[in-house]
């Protein structure tokens, strides 16, 4: 932020020049968009993600690529085929595209004139086509990088080609970079020696965010519970929370919530939470195809003019307009699935807001951000993954925190003393105290 609005403020010289800020995720786009907002309030800039950007270029010089009609996203490669009156292409594809028409001169030439300077968060999620995009952009403006190999998560043992890139041109004298220590979201020091661990695969000396072990979802609830109600009142009430797991399909999440509501009710029975999963983008998808009567199974869309919800109504109406204008009497199906299809990803784009408690995955909650974070751990499932990436994984949920931090491990002690990755942020506790437990026995 402090290099944007220094460069900014020295290569923005026109009135029609503005900066480009630029991420792969939508998540991360927020963030960045947020961050741009706070520390660079003067400076002119747009933000987008690296492929709408990609989109809207292939667009303006798509004539010179020997496409007649606008391009559009398609699902699966239809080789560039024309179909509505638009050009079929995957996300991969229009990144293809993209190199090719960044590859001239005159267009590299023409954007650096509107964007002097360009903004990359996350830069090390760019790979293949989508990392060839970005190289192609620092050949027309001045580019600022922030990427974190760490951080990761996707195809970890092919390496990270964006950073060692950046590392390759930094040996050559290409680019200068400053290696920034730390996690920058939060000044708790547990949270930053739990960071410090996992990132450096040792032990840490000293205690770092509570770790503890449950046998089953009574326990961990429990914890769960007072921890909560340890917080400051203030942030109970305003502040967001997130549970983070490594699959929403888990068969013990609703277990957890519904052991967490029932003790929390008994312990305090005004405080009341309602927790908020998320649902994948392919559910809602179906979802969105089932009301509109979508199945697949006919070529011509009639859709029920009644009963739609808010989302579909407008889709069926852009469908009908775009269809009006271009002169088609018999809707495809497949060109309102295509609205569809736009319709659900605009939404969870685009969409305001966020609930103050949220049930997500570590992939989900990347590019995010709260204020207190339960981890729910659970080793069995983690073991699917390599060490390395349970250690990026693990890193990652911890540091969505900005106050407050719990690990809950499912299984007993010695689960959680032998798990190589767990036994980074030191010695794990009961989830309840066995001399507690013993006494409550003993009374009943």
């Amino acid at each position: 932020m402090e290099q944007a609005a220094l460069q900014g403020g020295a290569l923005i010289t026109k009135p029609h020049q503005r900066a480009l800020a630029i991420a792969v995720m939508h998540g991360a786009r927020r963030r960045l968009g947020s961050a741009l907002a706070r520390y660079c309030p003067d400076l002119p800039v747009t933000v987008s993600t690296i492929h709408s950007v990609a989109l809207t270029i292939v667009n303006r010089w798509r004539r010179s690529l020997g496409l007649s009609m606008p391009v559009t996203v398609c699902e699966h490669t239809c080789h560039l085929s024309e179909r509505h009156g638009r050009t079929q292409a995957t996300f991969e594809e229009v990144m293809e595209l993209g190199c090719k028409v960044l590859a001239s001169p005159t267009a590299r030439q023409m954007l650096s004139a509107s964007y002097p300077l360009i903004i990359v968060d996350e830069f090390q999620d760019c790979t293949g086509n989508t990392l060839g995009f970005v190289q192609a952009l620092a050949e027309a403006s001045t580019v600022l990088f922030a990427a974190d190999h760490f951080q990761k998560l996707q195809d970890v043992n092919s390496g990270c080609p964006a950073v060692e890139w950046a590392q390759a041109l930094r040996a050559d004298g290409g680019i200068s970079y400053e290696e920034l220590a730390g996690c920058r979201r939060t000044d708790s020091t547990a949270i930053l020696l739990a960071a410090r661990a996992l990132r450096d695969d040792l032990p840490s000396a000293t205690l770092t965010v509570p770790v503890y072990y449950a046998p089953n979802v009574g326990p961990a609830a429990f914890r769960m519970v007072g921890r909560f109600r340890s917080w400051v009142p203030d942030r109970i009430k305003t502040g967001t929370c997130a549970l983070i797991l490594l699959s929403l399909e888990d068969a013990l999440l609703p277990k957890l919530l519904a052991s967490f509501a029932k003790q929390l009710a008994k312990r305090n029975p005004k405080r009341q939470v309602k927790w908020s999963r998320s649902v994948s983008q392919a559910e809602q998808q179906r979802q969105l195809f089932l009301e509109l009567g979508l199945n697949g199974a006919d070529e011509i869309w009639r859709p029920e003019a009644a009963g739609l919800s808010h989302l579909a109504g407008s889709v069926a109406r852009d469908v009908k307009r775009y269809c009006r204008l271009r002169g088609i009497t018999d809707v495809p199906s497949d060109l309102a699935g295509q609205f569809a299809t736009l319709a659900v990803h605009n939404r969870r784009a685009f969409g305001w807001g966020s609930p103050q408690f949220e049930v997500l995955t570590v992939h989900g909650a990347k590019n995010r951000e709260f204020e207190h974070v339960f981890v729910f751990w659970t080793c069995f499932k983690a073991a699917k993954w390599s060490i390395e990436e349970q250690r990026r994984l693990l890193y990652n949920a911890v540091t969505r925190a900005k106050a407050d931090c719990t690990v809950i491990a499912l299984g007993d002690a010695k689960v959680a003393q032998d798990d190589p990755v767990l036994s980074l942020l030191g010695p794990a506790q009961p989830a309840i105290d066995p001399a507690w437990k013993k006494k409550s026995t003993a009374k009943t």
